[in-house]
């Protein structure tokens, strides 16, 4: 319509919104599914072959918690495995690829495969491991080769279990540490110290030699390169040196292995979390002569681990502290994970976090389920949903609420939980709009001056288009533009008489006489603004539409819920009671149905009791507003 363009002027392309939105969109879920960028050569070996006729299944469907773990290993410089499952199937990083070069076809197949000489004594650490207790394991002889060099090796390995998102053990993660005093062995059983040395530079970590008293006698390049200073003490940070020496002391008293989690200052001045390990040496007679120690770079686990409890730990602040509710849903799992204070002042009592989607989905208003329902799916694809529904508080009070949902997407970019954030409206307005309108043109530019206004607007492109949906929609004002002298408007308003609490209608016609929009009145429709009517008259109409929603939608649960008190009684508690509401006494009651007073008397008591009500004319009231 040529008027509205001239009022409210041109509107931005709307396929041209849309297609900004799917870019956005595409790019978006492009980075969020590379999960094994940065993986090298082990991570393209994981993306190129076909996973669908292993136990694994295809990785669309691999668990989240083994896809974080290996993109953590993936990008990680350290020597690492993953055992997965029951089979233990492994998986490991391309720092491991120089040990595992004499061995063939082990990406994903089970531990007992890839190692069957060591099984022996890997079988009850990985058994404890799986049970949850985290192992560490020394001296163990496995058939690897640092460096890709061809003889039986000296490893130590930390066995540590992998919980899953509901609390079982699916895996193990073992960083593998070679042992420096077997490595100093195998170099000089080679006849020269250039052969120590030679060997320990190829290990990832920091390897040293020191004396009973702490002194560093030997240390390899990486350390030497590596810190701050020649010193080891020195690059302790300050904060964890006093526990450093603590427990090196400990170590010396009981000459027992020391072991401790600390910062490192590296050459850069960065200080790096690292695992150290030290192991002593004893002469024939027992006595400490030297301590061979290996400290491992773990930062880059430290810091994901780091970030995701700060995550978490804000997430859980706002939300605990927020006016709005908050909830979280496992889509997989079909759980409630999470529900803010809040939600409980909006739907009452609330199970404890972990209890079923259908528990939540039965106190969404069973004329909305549907809608809902079908809401799920889009939020699955990816959409982000805005809308305004009822739900049946747990002390069977009605509430509005207007809620956000959004999808929360995992590392991969796959949809495993979804969020929502409502607030309670039912004191409030209505903010949704339907406009139906046939031009595009006029369609766009309303649609955009009613967004400015803060409304949540919805457009259809005629009359069929909306009628089709309507039954599922959000309640709001009904704007039709119609330029067909009121043959559509008659047909909508007639369409919509059943539903006319949730949708009242306002037309936007060029009106022929006033007999004409007296006839329009008449079949229901809210109001009608003529094209040159001033703007703020069309706003004043919208306003007292949309108040008067809230008002025809609470007389009408009142009348539903009178109309269900109704269906609690018996049907001769229901006659009592029809009898008493018209005026008959106890007496006459019980002369026309054949009882005694005392039965009838009887029969009241109950009803009263049914009905939640003290006295008769409460009771009255609720059979006058049932047949309505």
């Amino acid at each position: 319509m040529d008027f509205l363009l001239g009022l409210w002027g041109p509107g931005r392309s709307r396929n041209g919104s849309l297609t900004l939105v799917q870019d956005i969109n595409r790019t978006r879920l492009g980075r969020t599914r590379n999960w094994l960028q940065g993986g090298g050569q082990v991570g393209t070996e994981i993306a190129l072959r076909d996973w669908s006729s292993t136990s694994l299944g295809p990785m669309e469907g691999w668990p989240s918690t083994l896809r974080t773990t290996l993109n953590l290993i993936l990008n990680s410089g350290h020597p690492t495995l993953i055992c997965w499952g029951a089979e233990l199937l492994c998986f490991y990083n391309d720092a491991c690829l120089p040990a595992l070069r004499r061995k063939v076809n082990t990406l994903g197949s089970p531990l007992a495969a890839v190692l069957p000489e060591s099984m022996e004594q890997l079988r009850p650490l990985f058994r404890e491991a799986l049970e949850g207790k985290p192992i560490f394991a020394k001296s163990l002889r496995v058939p690897l080769q640092p460096g890709g060099e061809a003889h039986d090796s000296c490893w130590a390995a930390s066995l540590s279990p992998i919980y899953d998102d509901a609390g079982t053990i699916s895996g193990v993660l073992v960083p593998l540490l070679t042992q420096a005093d077997r490595i100093e062995a195998q170099a000089r059983s080679n006849g020269s110290e250039e052969g120590l040395h030679q060997v320990s530079d190829i290990v990832p970590s920091l390897l040293w030699r020191a004396s009973p008293q702490g002194e560093i006698l030997w240390a390899n390049n990486k350390l030497r390169e590596g810190l701050s200073s020649d010193n080891v003490w020195q690059s302790v940070h300050p904060d964890d040196l006093p526990s450093v020496r603590d427990t090196w002391a400990r170590s010396q008293r009981d000459e027992a292995t020391f072991r401790h989690y600390h910062r490192l200052r590296m050459r850069n001045g960065e200080y790096r979390w690292h695992i150290a390990t030290s192991e002593p040496r004893s002469d024939g007679t027992g006595e400490i002569v030297e301590w061979y120690g290996v400290a491992t770079d773990v930062d880059d686990l430290h810091q994901s681990s780091t970030a995701l409890s700060k995550a978490s730990a804000v997430f859980r602040s706002f939300a605990e502290n927020s006016a709005d509710a908050i909830w979280v849903i496992d889509v997989s799992k079909k759980t409630v994970e999470y529900t803010s204070p809040a939600c409980r002042t909006i739907w009452g009592e609330l199970p404890e976090p972990g209890f079923s989607w259908y528990q939540w989905r039965c106190a969404i208003h069973p004329d909305d389920r549907a809608h809902q329902d079908a809401g799920l799916e889009r939020l699955l694809s990816g959409e982000v949903l805005r809308e305004q529904y009822r739900i049946v508080r747990t002390d069977g009070a009605i509430k509005w609420i207007r809620s956000t949902k959004f999808p929360i997407f995992d590392s991969d970019g796959s949809i495993r939980l979804v969020g929502g954030i409502a607030q309670d409206i039912t004191d409030g307005g209505y903010r949704t709009i339907h406009l139906i309108d046939g031009e595009m043109e006029s369609r766009v530019t309303l649609n955009r001056r009613f967004q400015a206004n803060g409304y949540d607007v919805r457009s259809y492109d005629g009359v069929d288009t909306f009628l089709k949906v309507c039954r599922g929609l959000v309640p709001g004002c009904v704007i039709l533009l119609d330029s067909s002298g009121g043959v559509e408007a008659t047909r909508l308003a007639s369409a919509l008489r059943g539903e006319f609490y949730a949708f009242p209608l306002l037309v936007i016609s060029e009106v022929a006489d006033a007999s004409t929009a007296i006839q329009l009145m008449k079949q229901g429709i809210k109001d009608i603004v003529l094209p040159t009517d001033p703007l703020e008259r069309l706003d004043q109409a919208i306003s007292s539409a949309l108040s008067a929603i809230r008002k025809d939608q609470r007389e009408g649960d009142t009348v539903r819920r009178a109309k269900e008190s109704m269906q609690i009684l018996s049907d001769r508690e229901r006659e009592v009671l029809l009898g008493l509401s018209d005026g008959a006494t106890n007496k006459e009651l019980a002369r026309e149905l054949g009882v005694s007073p005392r039965t009838i008397e009887t029969h009241r008591v109950h009803i009263m009791e049914k009905l939640g009500v003290s006295t008769l004319p409460e009771a009255a009231k609720i059979v006058a507003l049932a047949q309505l």
